[in-house]
């Protein structure tokens, strides 16, 4: 259950740092969100992330 708790934290602390730069209906694209025990995601939209790599 700390595990929980810690990360839970976390979440809670960055949903806090975009919700005072940006507003709430952009940031929620970047909350972590996914019910306790169970897959997390971020609902940002594939399409506007760029990946860079190096081969």
């Amino acid at each position: 259950m700390k595990k929980y708790n810690f990360f839970s934290k976390k979440c809670a602390a960055i949903k806090l740092a975009f919700l005072k730069e940006i507003p709430e209906r952009v940031a929620k694209c970047y909350y972590i969100q996914g019910p306790q025990g169970h897959e997390k995601k971020i609902a940002l939209d594939r399409d506007l992330v760029e990946w860079e790599s190096e081969l």
